[in-house]
């Protein structure tokens, strides 16, 4: 019966325009451009007749200018404190340096500015700013200090969405709040609650054209929860979570925001002019635990708990001179990090005693500003596990980035929560499970906060902070192409990088600047990477010339004065080739060995022939040359013996080819420089044409002279061996 009368009394003072007569609801002035100035400061602000109420205001006496951003624009945003009180101004869902957030560490002391500059990496989207300061966010934010932030883009742009700011694009701040009821000033007690509040104005009214109407919806609520409606149960299409478009529009008539969180939804009124609605509250379907509706054991904290009420007046007027009457089939795609091997944190939410409505921790501490929690490593992704082992639904609230919401309680997420998200609502004795990366910021010196966002349990220390340590260091992986050809040019190096913060430059030694070089002789290149932040790397890297089997040297060889001839023969290590016998100078013909290891030249007078083989095996050749000089022309050591001497292919060996009509006696002798045999000697008598062969595999490299004594002529040759 209690809660009966509480329910109609409150419903009589809400629908009786007589008690209270509806009122047009302010629409919040708007700053754009890329300099923005806000004055927090104290005032008083009319909420009930007759009653002057104290408030804090931005630029005003009440909330404050919506701001306009646009992605990749360099902002500057300066807040000047006229408060009595020690401030700060945090962008509540941007993807801001920790040292431009705006948490409890960015104090701004009476009378004093603080400046933030950041670059706008938001997706279009919509967000808001209020103060933060440790124990005096419930009382600041309560008593009027909140604005909004639009976030264009391009991809936002190409959308067919009303986009006429006031007219068929109304933002919309919902706040419950308590006052007193005698005096009407705001109590900074959020357990009992009386009003509500839409952009500043209790019982207020909006006008909307008769079309397409995009509503910006923010819970900017110290504690409770709403759960928005129709009082028709229309359908209405949300197309944006906290921080940017869902992949389509999703079809609702029910849509659940707690402190914190935005939504952008499209209503469609077209041919509904004249009409008057009215968006509700539906609390008394709230599960048990949520905050404005049934707490545990059938408890209502507050005169408006559990019930189903009007909270905003919608009149529908004339519609605009070129209106948006559709909803696009798709809006963006949102890619949510892969989950393979991504290091996993856990947070448990308690309260102490265990049914305890106001004295809440993380993981068994309460909020110490001296005391870092946690620190993640930039570019790494990471799951967050959260716990809520309370009887009570909580907000959670990350700063300085987005994140996707995998699970809730073990299912997967709600289609109007698989977007981009930075508050999430966690329900009493439940779970939660979310995917984030901080790819673009580090610091281990200024934390960024994690809390719930209910005002009062942030206030009392249900709150944590947590640094984003530096990027792992860059790793240069390098694949090479040695050249294919000896002196060729085709060589290339491929890198792939790991680690830092991307995107990577290049500088190499010989002056590129991309990631891979191609066209290269076989040297080796420095190259230098440096990513986003200004971390580098060296390294060095060869690029050869290939193991080539005809890599050969030089030819070696003999010349033979006894008949004229230079003979040559070369060793290759591998078969897959073909090579070629050239002759240059004289006049000298290849008269043996085409095509074989060995050759053999024959001269037709003295003087200076040269010996040349190429080997290729079709892609690649290589060349070598044996040069000598035939002193003398003698052909005969005496009027009837001819002598040749030439080396064996593949071999350390000579063949000695003798021509002699009449035996003879012959002495044969291996000495080396020094005139001291290296091998033994032969003494043998011969006759016709024969051959020996002078084997040498025992003896070392060197120079050496072949000594031949037939009858009573000696002739020296000289040999190298290799």
């Amino acid at each position: 019966m209690k809660k009966l009368l509480i329910a109609l009394s409150f419903f009589i003072s809400l629908s009786c325009p007589t008690a209270f007569g509806q009122t047009l609801i302010p629409i919040p002035d708007t700053l754009s451009g890329t300099s923005f100035y806000l004055t927090i400061e104290d005032s008083v602000t009319q909420f009930y007749p007759g009653f002057s109420t104290n408030t804090i205001g931005y630029n005003g006496s009440y909330l404050g200018p919506t701001l306009i951003l646009n992605q990749n624009d360099i902002v500057e945003l300066m807040v000047v404190n006229q408060l009595a009180d020690t401030t700060t101004t945090h962008w509540h869902g941007l993807h801001v340096h920790p040292m431009h957030d705006g948490g409890p560490h960015s104090l701004i002391l009476p009378s004093e500015t603080w400046m933030a500059h950041f670059k706008v990496m938001d997706k279009a989207a919509t967000y808001w700013y209020h103060p933060h300061p440790h124990g005096k966010t419930m009382e600041q934010v309560v008593k009027g200090a909140a604005g909004l932030i639009i976030v264009r883009d391009s991809e936002e742009a190409a959308l067919t969405l009303p986009r006429t700011y006031g007219v068929d694009d109304i933002p919309l701040i919902f706040q419950f709040q308590t006052f007193d009821t005698l005096t009407k000033q705001i109590i900074v007690n959020d357990e009992f609650d009386n009003a509500v509040l839409v952009n500043g104005t209790i019982n207020g009214m909006v006008n909307a054209p008769a079309q397409m109407v995009r509503l910006r919806l923010l819970n900017a609520s110290s504690m409770r929860f709403f759960r928005f409606g129709f009082d028709n149960n229309r359908t209405f299409h949300q197309i944006t979570s906290d921080a940017g478009l869902l992949d389509a529009p999703v079809a609702l008539s029910r849509l659940d925001l707690s402190p914190g969180e935005r939504a952008e939804i499209l209503v469609d009124f077209s041919g509904e002019q004249g009409d008057t609605l009215f968006l509700k509250t539906y609390a008394s379907e709230f599960p048990t635990g949520y905050p404005g509706g049934e707490m545990m054991m059938g408890m209502q904290l507050g005169p408006l708990d559990d019930i189903d009420f009007n909270v905003l007046q919608i009149n529908v007027t004339a519609p605009t001179s070129n209106p948006v009457t559709t909803i696009p089939s798709a809006l963006t795609t949102n890619t949510v990090w892969d989950e393979t091997g991504v290091s996993q944190r856990f947070l448990d939410l308690t309260a102490q005693p265990m049914m305890s409505m106001s004295n809440f921790f993380i993981n068994g501490a309460q909020f110490d500003m001296e005391v870092v929690n946690f620190s993640v490593q930039q570019e790494s992704v990471e799951i967050w596990n959260i716990e809520n082992l309370t009887f009570v639904a909580h907000p959670f609230h990350i700063h300085g980035n987005h994140f996707y919401v995998l699970e809730k309680n073990g299912v997967s997420t709600p289609l109007n929560e698989q977007g981009r998200k930075d508050v999430v609502l966690i329900p009493a004795r439940s779970g939660v499970k979310v995917i984030t990366k901080y790819a673009d910021f580090s610091d281990t010196t200024m934390p960024y906060m994690y809390h719930c966002h209910i005002l009062s349990h942030e206030d009392n220390g249900m709150m944590g902070q947590f640094t984003v340590g530096p990027a792992a260091p860059i790793m240069i992986t390098a694949t090479t192409s040695d050249v294919s050809c000896l002196g060729g040019n085709d060589g290339s190096i491929n890198l792939s990088l790991s680690g830092g913060v991307p995107p990577y430059t290049f500088q190499w030694s010989n002056g590129n600047t991309t990631q891979n070089i191609t066209a290269l002789s076989a040297s080796i290149y420095n190259v230098t990477a440096t990513d986003s932040y200004n971390s580098t790397v060296d390294d060095s890297i060869s690029v050869s010339e290939p193991s080539v089997p005809f890599d050969i040297g030089n030819i070696t060889g003999n010349t033979s004065p006894i008949d004229n001839t230079i003979s040559g023969y070369f060793v290759v290590n591998d078969s897959q080739y073909t090579y070629q016998w050239l002759v240059t100078g004289g006049g000298g013909q290849i008269i043996t060995g085409q095509g074989t290891y060995g050759v053999t030249i024959q001269w037709n007078g003295i003087g200076q022939d040269e010996i040349t083989v190429i080997v290729s095996n079709g892609i690649c050749s290589d060349t070598a040359m044996l040069s000598t000089q035939i002193i003398s022309s003698v052909n005969d050591l005496n009027d009837f013996t001819k002598l040749i001497l030439f080396p064996n292919a593949n071999s350390r060996s000579f063949t000695l080819h003798i021509e002699t009509p009449t035996e003879q006696e012959i002495q044969i002798e291996v000495v080396n420089v020094f005139g001291q045999k290296v091998s033994e000697s032969l003494h043998e008598k011969r006759s016709g044409t024969s051959t020996k062969i002078i084997d040498l595999q025992e003896v070392s490299a060197g120079i050496y002279f072949v000594r031949v004594l037939l009858s009573d002529n000696l002739v020296t040759r000289k040999i190298v061996l290799q």
